[in-house]
């Protein structure tokens, strides 16, 4: 089945191809002490239930099941001026130079399922025949361009860069807001949501970018709770990464008065061990 293409701009020169999407998880599971009844001195912990997915957010992929199934693979038509503008990794990473048929490839692995470097990017020459939202066949067999192939100067050159796991609505909307398109932004988003746009914001290094979205969110944000848990954690992680002072302490503070310990949270692939350790 060929893959969906979501057109960012018409006229982009960048295809941004999502591997294995919705696939992260940045929901932490953390135990919460419990009452202690009389005559028992060993605590008790179960996990923290709080919903994080209110309200409930697209996910990019296809309505129906036998498509979303088939759908790994989305693709992003962006413009590449745009993002090494707004992200320092994009810059880094388009700025090698390249030529048809050659390919430049940046690649970054890791075994830690908690780090964002896990993402595998990868930089490709490649052709796009049109500016639809259909990808033309046409793209992958030109990376491997014969001598008898039209010359360069007949074919519009794209770069195809391959990124991996990351939520496909959350991935659509920083790429919205980088193109000045924040009239297609949800207003207001779930914090699971808000978390995987935060963990994309820091894997791409474009945080500052994403400014006019984040404090939308903030404002219209449901009141945060002032209890220790999962919604405290994720706070923490989404007020590094875009800066908000008051919010970072204040989480801060409650994770280190209330909180029961790393070994009494599972972040998945939400990367905060590098804050909270």
């Amino acid at each position: 089945m060929a893959p969906i293409m979501h057109t960012v701009d018409p006229d982009g020169d960048l295809v941004v191809v999502l591997k294995k999407p919705n696939t992260k998880n940045v929901i932490p599971e953390v135990s919460l002490r419990q009452e202690v009844n009389l005559g028992k001195d060993d605590p008790t912990f179960a996990p923290d239930a709080t919903d994080v997915k209110v309200p409930l957010m697209s996910s990019g992929l296809p309505n129906k099941a036998t498509l979303a199934e088939a759908s790994n693979e989305i693709r992003f038509l962006v413009s590449s001026r745009h993002l090494t503008m707004a992200s320092h990794m994009f810059k880094t990473m388009l700025s090698q130079r390249w030529t048809q048929p050659e390919a430049v490839n940046a690649q970054s692995d890791s075994t830690d399922a908690d780090a964002t470097t896990s993402t595998v990017a990868s930089v490709k020459a490649s052709s796009l025949s049109d500016g639809t939202d259909s990808p033309a066949p046409p793209m992958a067999s030109s990376i491997n361009a014969s001598p008898s192939s039209p010359s360069p100067s007949r074919i519009p050159l794209t770069k195809e860069v391959v990124i991996s796991e990351w939520h496909a609505y959350a991935l659509l909307t920083v790429f919205n807001a980088i193109h000045g398109k924040c009239y297609s932004v949800s207003r207001r988003v779930s914090l699971e949501f808000f978390a995987q746009v935060a963990a994309i914001a820091d894997y791409l290094q474009c945080a500052e970018a994403l400014s006019v979205i984040t404090d939308l969110w903030h404002s219209c944000s449901r009141k945060r709770s002032d209890k220790y848990g999962k919604e405290a954690i994720m706070w923490f992680y989404i007020s590094w990464v875009f800066s908000s002072a008051t919010v970072f302490i204040e989480t801060a503070r409650l994770i280190v008065q209330a909180g029961e310990g790393l070994d009494r949270v599972i972040t998945h692939d939400l990367p905060i061990f590098e804050i909270l350790g």
